[in-house]
Parts: C-alpha cells; sequence; structure tokens
C-alpha cells in the first residue's frame, strides 16, 4: 500500500469511530457522567483527528475538518485549544476555517437550511475542499484565492445583469451567449493560474470559477436531445409544424 495512502486511511477509521460516538447538542443539558471512558476515548479521537490538521496533504486535512464536523462543539473546543500553541501561520489559518466552518453547519442545521445544490457554493470558496479537488500545497492555496474570488465574483455580476435585462433561461441563443461569456471569464483566469499550478490543476479551477458551466453544458445538452426527438416524432415540434 502507497504510504501516502496511510495516514488517509487513518483518518477514514476515526471518521468511521467519531461518527458512532453521539455528537453534543449545545442546547441539550449536560449527559450525567455515566461512561467516564466513552468521554475519554471520544475525548483522544478528537486529538488524534486534530493532530492531523497540520499535514502536509490537502486530502487528509479535508478528512480531518469532516471527521471534525461529526463531533460538533467538541471539534471546536479541540481545535482551538491546538490553534492555542500552533506556530505554523497555514495549520492556524486553516484551523480557524474549520472552527467557521463547524459553527455554520451547527447553524444551518438548527435553522433547517441544509440546502441541496450549489448555491451556498457560489457564494462562499471553501479554500480547503478546492485544495482537496486539485492538491494544492499551502503557498498555492494562498496564490489562487484572489483569483477564485475574481472570477466566481464577475461571474455572479454576468449572472445578475442577464437576469436584470430579462434574460431568459430557456432562449437557447441567448443561453449560447451567456455561456460564451462565462467561458470568457474563466479563460482569462487561466494565465494567471499557470504561473504556479499545473495543467491539471488547473482544469479544476476552471471548474471552480465557472461552478454553472458543467450544470449549463447538461442542460443544453438535455434540450438539444428533446429536439432531436421532436424532430423524428409524431408529438415533437417538428411532428407538430409538418402537419
Amino acid at each position: 500500500m502507497h504510504k501516502t495512502l496511510l495516514p488517509i486511511l487513518a483518518v477514514v477509521a476515526l471518521l468511521a469511530a467519531a461518527a458512532a460516538l453521539p455528537a453534543q447538542d449545545p442546547a441539550a443539558p449536560a449527559a450525567p457522567a455515566k461512561a467516564p471512558q466513552a468521554n475519554a476515548n471520544a475525548q483522544n479521537y478528537v486529538k488524534t483527528m486534530v493532530g492531523f490538521m497540520s499535514s502536509p496533504d490537502p486530502r487528509l486535512r479535508y478528512s480531518v475538518r469532516e471527521a471534525l464536523v461529526v463531533m460538533g462543539p467538541q471539534g471546536i473546543s479541540a481545535v482551538n485549544g491546538a490553534k492555542a500553541t500552533e506556530k505554523n501561520p497555514n495549520v492556524k489559518a486553516f484551523m480557524t476555517r474549520t472552527v467557521a466552518f463547524i459553527k455554520n453547519r451547527q447553524s444551518r442545521q438548527r435553522g433547517g437550511q441544509m440546502q441541496r445544490g450549489g448555491r451556498d457554493r457560489q457564494r462562499t470558496i471553501d479554500i480547503d475542499r478546492i485544495a482537496m479537488d486539485a492538491n494544492l500545497t499551502w503557498e498555492q492555496m494562498d496564490k489562487v484565492l484572489p483569483i477564485l474570488k475574481k472570477g466566481q465574483a464577475d461571474m455572479r455580476s454576468l449572472m445578475t445583469e442577464f437576469r436584470e435585462a430579462g434574460g431568459n433561461f430557456r432562449d437557447q441563443e441567448a443561453m449560447k451567449d451567456l455561456r460564451e461569456e462565462m467561458s470568457t471569464i474563466a479563460k482569462e483566469a487561466e494565465p494567471k493560474l499557470k504561473e504556479f499550478l499545473n495543467e491539471t490543476q488547473v482544469k479544476q479551477m476552471r471548474r471552480h470559477i465557472d461552478p454553472w458551466g458543467d450544470r449549463m453544458n447538461r442542460m443544453r445538452g438535455q434540450r438539444g436531445g428533446r429536439g432531436e426527438r421532436g424532430r423524428g416524432g409524431e408529438g415533437g415540434r417538428g411532428g407538430r409544424g409538418g402537419e
């Protein structure tokens, strides 16, 4: 087994164990101290996970973050405790983001605002998820973040202009023009990204700058497929036009 996979598998095992432990509810009354050994085990799991937060492997760090989300307030307490003595500014910043991420997830769960789909991803940049996707180093994360922010801001502005101008998402010509403008924004970021990323990483960055791209391409493909069926079938538009 490749040696870089061992710590990741270790965290996966910790995540499974953490999921089996009861997550703490901040609104619930404190449980009686019936099982001190179970509490000690939970604390050890969390401390072990926090110890992996300094790993240079972004996949491992992302796994740790997701495991800590399961632990809730217990995870927040452990991360804050470790952050107080952490010297590496990159690790310390990651710990700060992790605590904010856990709190945000808890807030959304309590408010019933856990959304499926891409709205939250479009409004915020999860740099740790992106680092995991593209295998970014700490230094690369710092460099790509402002480029990602500008690219996504330009995309949002473009979408806002399209809606305010009365753009119709069912208008294929309008959608084609919109898609070309979005593609241009993504392409304009590529020369900057290529200064410190390889081709594979740049491709991953394009997906995050243009989070609507894949979805819009699928929509166009589905409409094109319906059009083909319409021209060839009795119930399609082409069939009615030939009556």
